[in-house]
């Protein structure tokens, strides 16, 4: 059975990975529910290496690649911006130290 701060990081990461893949062609706004999922996801994290202040880097990359307005004349424009904001989700998740096997179905 999952822990609370399992399930929490759970449903934050879900928020987090959705924003994500929505960020291609739109520029997101900044919902309370987007940042309280990154405030949450950023107040359990270890940071690399476990220095603390570095950690909000990663925080900080996702948010200015998710609500920054796309320039769609550039080629590929969409695909660099979800592979950058997928990266910062990843590092999201190993921050928080939530291995894949702790994102399986059974924390629904």
């Amino acid at each position: 059975m999952p822990t609370p701060r399992q399930r929490l990081a759970f449903i934050a990461l879900g928020l987090v990975e959705s924003a994500a893949n929505e960020c291609g062609t739109r520029a997101l706004e900044r919902t309370p529910a987007l940042s309280l999922a990154i405030g949450y996801l950023w107040s359990i994290s270890d940071g690399p290496l476990g220095i603390h202040p570095s950690r909000r880097a990663v925080f900080d990359a996702f948010w200015a690649i998710v609500t920054a307005t796309p320039d769609l004349t550039r080629t590929q424009e969409e695909g660099v911006r979800r592979t950058y904001a997928q990266t910062c989700v990843e590092q999201m998740r190993r921050q928080v130290r939530m291995t894949p096997r702790d994102l399986e179905p059974h924390l629904y």
